[in-house]
């Protein structure tokens, strides 16, 4: 399922946080063009402190987090995007109701 889309607007480094509390996996699709090195970081205390997942979205890469182990998800880059870059991001919840 569609969550949401991470964006690191142009002239920035820092995307916008999505909520990932509920969410058992994810994925996140990197854009056809980046400026720098992104890095993808998630926080267990919605939003105070954020820490490296290990995995680095990049042009035209899938990247898949199972277990999603924190609540918040945000990207960085290592330099300020020369142009708007969106990450569109799809995950579920292996618990139904």
């Amino acid at each position: 399922m569609r969550l949401a889309t991470m964006t690191i607007d142009s002239g920035q480094t820092i995307s916008n946080v999505i909520d990932v509390a509920e969410i058992d996996q994810l994925s996140v699709f990197g854009p056809s063009a980046l400026t720098g090195v992104i890095d993808l970081q998630i926080s267990p205390d919605k939003g105070s402190t954020w820490y490296p997942t290990g995995e680095v979205p990049a042009i035209d890469i899938l990247v898949t987090l199972d277990p999603v182990n924190g609540n918040r998800l945000r990207l960085e880059s290592t330099l300020a995007e020369a142009a708007d870059r969106a990450f569109p991001v799809h995950g579920g919840s292996l618990i139904t109701v």
